[in-house]
């Protein structure tokens, strides 16, 4: 099951890019892009969760291609923003 939602650029698309990147070191997650785009997988101790983003102007669109089906689109939303805003 896919899942996609969108959220604000409120501040410096590197300095965001820059944050996540630690956020992904953090948590063992693989990245390839750059602060425009990119693809990104995570395991969790329930399955893995794989997805792109792309930014747009002011918003970035998450797009979740795979994740444990005991995981919610909401609960992924709700964690990406917790570590990123």
């Amino acid at each position: 099951m896919s899942c996609s939602f969108i959220t604000p650029v409120t501040e410096d698309i590197n300095e965001l890019y820059r944050k996540a990147l630690l956020e992904m070191g953090n948590h063992d997650i693989t990245f390839e892009g750059n602060a425009e785009g990119g693809e990104f997988s995570v395991r969790t101790v329930i399955g893995e969760i794989h997805g792109s983003f792309k930014v747009h102007g002011q918003v970035i669109q998450w797009h979740f291609t795979k994740k444990p089906i005991f995981i919610s689109c909401k609960r992924i939303e709700h964690a990406f923003k917790k570590h990123l805003y």
